[in-house]
């Protein structure tokens, strides 16, 4: 590129940045020798001088998020549904490590945590519910088996929600039905 009144603008940077090599310099002055109006604008450039501000800002280093701290953030706004999906061993091993250490560093956290796990079983203790492991994939499908209230078992019923349920919510459902007279109409 060939310097000219349309361009100087970009030489001056470069020279000022020290990008120009020692023909594009010579090339510059010279060019500058023949424009003096835009030879007194690179002299009055040069004589600028912008010092970098020495200002410190402590706690800088708490500006910068890793993905873990978006993560916990994450949890902590939806920490109920993170303590069930924990519960129900539905949830990211990686989230759960973070929930985790949210519960063992907040005592308030590690108490409501508990309860949650602790409340389903204690109401419906005196029914009987067995708790399993399905085996899926690397890690396992939390399960429970629910017997009959009568004994004329016609079959089994499998039930199961997405991810925004969880298996203590179907037990209830199936406690309403067929504390209602309605099982008959799921058999």
């Amino acid at each position: 590129m060939e310097i000219s009144r349309q361009n100087y603008e970009q030489y001056f940077v470069d020279y000022l940045d020290g990008k120009l090599n020692e023909k594009q310099v010579g090339i510059l002055m010279s060019f500058l020798e023949f424009n003096p109006d835009l030879k007194e604008e690179f002299a009055d450039i040069e004589k600028m001088c912008l010092a970098p501000d020495e200002t410190k800002f402590s706690g800088k280093a708490k500006l910068l998020k890793s993905e873990s701290d978006f993560l916990e953030e994450t949890i902590l706004k939806d920490f109920d549904m993170y303590c069930i999906s924990s519960m129900e061993r539905d949830i990211a091993d990686e989230d759960e490590e973070i929930l985790q250490g949210i519960v063992r560093d907040d005592p308030d956290k590690e108490l409501l945590y508990n309860k949650f796990i602790d409340t389903f079983y204690k109401v419906f203790k005196d029914d009987e519910i067995k708790k399993y492991e399905v085996p899926y994939k690397n890690t396992f499908l939390p399960a429970i088996i629910i017997k009959p209230v009568d004994k004329d078992i016609k079959g089994t019923i499998v039930l199961h929600g997405g991810f925004d349920s969880f298996m203590e919510e179907l037990y209830s459902m199936v406690r309403y039905f067929s504390g209602h007279g309605l099982w008959s109409l799921l058999c």
